[in-house]
């Protein structure tokens, strides 16, 4: 029985090549499916990429310079211990300011990012930048609650304004002052409204000042280029490419001012506090001024008598010794009053220039921290550790600047009183001279002092002024903020390969998992590694409606197919002895193509020239009649039950197939299982066996009930039918036992119901046959 298997025939390592031909074949007999499914979601990609809003990307690069550090030799042994704070000017807190809440508040404010506008399309809306029609807000700026309405333009310079709903609110000129919600706004006209804009709506959305802010803060990516420079790249995505750019340089023009504005308060600070001095010493001055005046004419002194150059040339050094002194003193008390108003804070101290060089370094090192400390609390709080330890090293610098000014104070001291005795000493000398000549030069001296000092303020005034004029940041713009004209999202050959992938990975994964959740048995092959009978055949899935497929004529897929069946049979018949051939179908269950097979294999045995019937025992589900379109009359069931009929009353035979005759079950009896045991059944089967040479019995399903079983034993040969694509595989331990266990005379297997364009498990191996010629359209193929 092994020559019907067709594994023998398949050459010596073909079968492990057919597995991903198999595989292969699964997927591209789907090909419409995938095709379908590839063109959807490419046209979804493609509308998807009409309608989404670009967005692009404009960056801009940010040199931070490295500021040389002025710390005195004793400091800088500790300029890398934590209680310094490492370097003053860190590229990580340049990040943060650049990132900071306040510095975008600056930049919301000055490019009225409160207010954005769209035009809708047919789909989507759009924004626009530099429209033509734009509000200017007028005086304090302030949006309490997000709001959105729209401007319409109506003509003549007229406009309309709608709420979100499009409903009509009020119509006023281009020229007039808008007012909403208490907030005065001033319509700007770019350039000439043309007709073909009209009925044109420009929606209008207003926001927040904090929404705004948070919204460019979230935006806004800062990254350092390489960790080896100090050069910042600064980036912003934004559907409007020019936008973009505008708000990145604005926020670098203003993080650079805003830096500018921290070096100069040092200078502002200093030309303040000159500005008072300068006051108070030109109001002394101008009393000294007044009282030589009155001495001179107190003492009709029109002309005074020059001193002997001798004594001026005496005089000169030490008075000149006294008044720098005298000044420097002066200036010094200044700095100490200074130091101790401003001592619960942490304001800055004016540069003034002292003879001693570490008082001036001093200076230099706190005013240097309290700017990097202001800067630090603008992005944060005064609680913030680098805050905290800038503030630690002021009080250690305010402390170590007082002792250097008391040390100072003292040597003046020292100096002045020193200048003081050789001074009387001198004074002593004079009293060779005229007392009103004496007591005027006492007042001349007063009179210079106060100028020297007068003079010497403005001077510093004017230093001061100079430093703040040529004030440089400690930044520099490399590149001023760019974009390309190529959107980074949505990226179009990105979107179109997923549109294709997700079109091809669908179909791909929705046969995957039907087919791993498919419990069918489809394909000869698997019948073959389930069930070790031998398998007569297959017959294809019929191409009509009609169950009697077979006739002269017929050279359809399943004529052949029944064809080769009856070859097949006479191998399977080859042994048996002369005399009719009794073979039984059956199957596992109703609806695998039992009767089917049993009326056209009796009508293919009657083609050869054969006497053929055909025994309907299927007595509780008989299908003979419906399938021949035949009257259900008397039948197997009623020969049994009545003694008196015979073969010839329960006979029918069809026009086209004169020799088969066909006995169908008739009425369904209460006990079809107790009625096969009945001797007339024994009396039917010695009847129809002298007179046809093949009896075709279509038994009911094995896996039912046991009616086939108590018939099995006059059986010469089982036909047992599976259904491809309908029965369970697991049901195929069924005809398995029964072979293995010998409870099925001459048992082998028939598929019914094989789709040939997939092949039966071995490609399209198998599948030779004449077809039909009726011809298709392409799209069939």
């Amino acid at each position: 029985m092994n020559s019907l298997d067709q594994n023998e025939n398949i050459p010596q390592g073909f079968e492990e090549s057919l597995n991903f031909r198999e595989e292969i074949e699964k997927y591209s007999r789907n090909w419409r499916w995938f095709l379908l499914s590839a063109l959807l979601f490419l046209t979804g990609a493609y509308v998807y990429l009409r309608y989404t809003t670009p967005i692009y990307n404009v960056s801009t690069t940010l040199l931070i310079k490295e500021e040389q550090s002025s710390m005195s030799s004793e400091l800088a042994a500790f300029q890398d211990l934590a209680s310094f704070g490492g370097s003053m000017s860190s590229v990580e807190n340049e990040i943060q300011i650049l990132k900071s809440r306040t510095l975008a508040a600056t930049v919301v404010s000055d490019l009225n990012l409160q207010i954005s506008y769209y035009i809708e399309g047919r789909v989507v809306e759009s924004e626009v930048f530099d429209g033509n029609l734009q509000l200017k807000p007028i005086g304090l700026f302030e949006v309490q609650h997000d709001t959105t309405f729209y401007i319409k333009y109506i003509g003549n310079n007229r406009i309309e304004l709608l709420d979100i709903n499009q409903e009509f609110i009020a119509a006023q000129n281009t020229d007039e002052d808008l007012i909403l919600f208490g907030q005065h706004y001033k319509i700007v006209q770019k350039s000439s409204v043309y007709s073909k804009d009209i009925d044109t709506q420009i929606k209008v959305k207003l926001v927040s000042k904090e929404v705004a802010v948070s919204s460019l803060v979230g935006k806004v990516e800062i990254e350092v280029i390489d960790k080896k420079s100090t050069v910042l790249r600064l980036s912003l995505q934004h559907s409007i490419k020019e936008k973009a750019e505008v708000i990145l340089n604005r926020l670098v023009l203003n993080y650079a001012e805003e830096e500018i504005d921290d070096k100069n308060e040092v200078s502002k600070n200093t030309v303040f506090f000159v500005s008072e001095r300068l006051k108070i010493i030109r109001a002394e001055l101008s009393e000294i001024d007044k009282g030589v005046e009155q001495y001179k004419n107190d003492n009709n002194l029109t002309d005074i008598v020059k001193q002997s150059e001798v004594f001026i040339e005496n005089v000169t050094f030490s008075e000149q010794a006294l008044f720098d002194a005298n000044t420097e003193l002066k200036l010094l008390e200044f700095v100490k009053g200074y130091l101790k108003k401003e001592n619960h804070s942490f304001g800055l101290i004016p540069a003034l220039g002292f003879s001693d060089s570490s008082i001036n370094i001093l200076t230099e090192q706190y005013n240097q921290i309290v700017l990097d400390r202001n800067r630090v609390v603008r992005s944060s709080t005064t609680k913030n550790p680098v805050v905290l330890d800038y503030e630690a090293q002021l009080i250690n610098l305010r402390k170590s600047l007082q002792e250097s000014l008391d040390n100072l104070n003292i040597s003046l001291s020292i100096t002045i009183n020193e200048l003081l005795r050789k001074d009387n000493q001198l004074n002593s000398q004079k009293k060779s001279l005229p007392r009103k000549e004496r007591e005027f030069r006492d007042l001349l001296r007063q009179q210079e002092i106060k100028e020297s000092l007068y003079l010497y303020l403005l001077q510093k005034q004017e230093e001061t002024q100079i430093s703040l004029a040529v004030t440089a940041s400690n930044s520099r713009v490399i590149d001023r903020a760019y974009g390309v004209d190529i959107p980074v999202s949505p990226k179009k050959k990105i979107v179109l390969l997923a549109g294709l992938l997700l079109g091809l990975i669908i179909p791909f994964g929705i046969i995957y998992v039907n087919d791993l959740l498919d419990n069918k048995f489809h394909s000869r092959k698997e019948l073959e590694a389930l069930v070790s009978a031998p398998v007569l055949g297959d017959i294809p899935l019929k191409e009509t409606k009609e169950n009697l497929v077979v006739s002269k004529e017929a050279r359809s897929s399943p004529a052949e197919a029944f064809r080769l069946l009856r070859t097949n049979l006479d191998f399977m018949l080859a042994s048996k002895e002369v005399g009719s051939n009794v073979i039984f179908i059956t199957s596992t269950t109703s609806g695998e193509g039992k009767s089917f097979v049993s009326i056209n294999l009796a009508c293919t045995l009657a083609l050869s020239g054969k006497k053929v019937a055909l025994l309907g025992m299927d007595l509780r589900a008989p299908k003979l009649n419906q399938y021949l379109k035949t009257p259900n009359n008397k039948g197997i069931t009623n020969y049994i039950l009545d003694s008196q009929l015979e073969l010839e009353d329960i006979r029918f035979s069809v026009s086209e197939h004169k020799n088969v005759d066909f006995y169908s079950s008739g009425v369904i009896p209460p006990n079809p299982a107790e009625l096969l045991l009945h001797p007339r059944v024994d009396e039917l089967f010695e009847k129809v066996k002298a007179e046809y040479d093949y009896i075709i019995v279509d038994t009911a399903p094995i896996n039912l009930v046991t009616d086939t079983l108590l018939l099995g034993h006059r059986a010469d040969l089982f036909i047992y039918v599976v259904r491809a694509n309908y029965l369970d595989k697991r049901l195929l331990a069924v005809p398995q036992n029964l072979y293995k266990e010998k409870r099925l005379t001459n048992m082998s297997m028939l598929i019914n119901g094989s789709d040939y364009k997939k092949g039966y498990g071995y490609g399209n191996y198998g599948s030779y046959g004449y077809g039909s010629t009726e011809s298709k359209p392409w799209w069939k193929f």
